[in-house]
């Protein structure tokens, strides 16, 4: 679109650099710089877990010169516990499309008695383990424990995945639940065990071997199914939530001709053999889908408060 002809654009990643929100970020912002003749500089925006850097992009002039990524993991949590602070509503900005599926796993240290996530079902005592203060890493990771009703300890505090990470090498607990590019190098290295993961991960990536025979979370409720059919809907609309959840987006209110031309540039970038190798070497999951295939699942997200507010408070 001529507009975006010499103009820069600002992509606000809501965290900080080491997490997905920053590695798709800074994989799409030449890519689309590209298709639309722009400048895209990403920009960082922590702390505050992801809320500061979505008030902000909600808040930007809606002209399509700034776009920036949802939480809808975060934001659903964040609507359901009724935290202050968010002075937006995520249904009302633009949707511009989702880059790829979410993933996390669950590690445990490999000198605890955690062994498997049986181990973690059945513990005794509250199963201490780090959790970033929210977003969708904590929402999943509360909703899969109550699920399986674990006993857990939960360590919050970690406003980034990369201080989470660092906190669980220093061993401030046994048992660690992010993404796996944030664990990538210490399963690696053997200083993390994998207990669970949500999604396979692609053959190409680094520690793919090491995973094969960590279980999916599909293949977790197979062999051991939920104790009840509400524990079994919400891990159905949890996946709906994680492969869903990261949106890039625009202001409420930018042209609809322009957030058109930002999805065409933004799918584009995911063709790119170049891209989609690098974003699975990273742990990422490419799955590109434009805004109005996922808006009806994250508005009807945004509905399931009855559901999820059990295992949120």
């Amino acid at each position: 679109m001529a507009f975006f002809n010499g103009k820069t654009i600002t992509l606000i990643a809501p965290d900080n650099p080491g997490g997905s929100f920053d590695v798709w970020s800074r994989l799409l912002a030449p890519l689309m710089g590209q298709y639309l003749h722009a400048t895209v500089n990403v920009q960082n925006i922590p702390p505050g877990n992801t809320i500061v850097g979505q008030n902000q992009l909600a808040s930007s002039t809606a002209d399509g010169l700034t776009i920036g990524w949802l939480n809808i993991g975060e934001d659903i949590t964040n609507q359901t516990k009724g935290v202050p602070g968010v002075t937006f509503d995520p249904t009302k900005t633009a949707f511009v499309g989702v880059a790829g599926q979410g993933d996390f796993v669950l590690v445990a240290d490999p000198a605890s008695s955690y062994k498997s996530f049986d181990d973690i079902v059945k513990a005794a005592a509250p199963v201490p383990t780090l959790d970033v203060t929210s977003g969708t890493a904590d929402l999943a990771l509360r909703l899969i424990y109550g699920a399986y009703g674990v006993k857990a300890k939960y360590i919050t505090g970690y406003e980034s995945s990369k201080l989470l990470a660092a906190g669980f090498l220093r061993h401030d607990a046994p048992v660690a639940f992010q993404e796996p590019v944030v664990f990538q190098s210490a399963i690696q290295a053997g200083q993390a065990l994998p207990l669970l993961i949500l999604s396979a991960l692609d053959p190409s990536n680094p520690i793919a071997g090491k995973m094969a025979s960590v279980p999916t979370l599909d293949k977790l409720e197979q062999s051991n199914p939920p104790s009840s059919a509400t524990a079994k809907a919400t891990l159905d609309e949890l996946k709906t939530i994680v492969n869903d959840g990261q949106v890039l987006a625009a202001p409420p209110g930018t042209p609809a001709g322009r957030v058109a031309a930002l999805t065409a540039a933004m799918q584009s970038a995911m063709t790119q053999s170049s891209l989609l190798d690098q974003a699975r070497k990273q742990g990422l999951l490419p799955n590109f889908q434009s805004g109005p295939q996922v808006r009806p699942d994250l508005e009807a997200g945004f509905k399931q408060e009855e559901l999820l507010k059990p295992y949120l408070t």
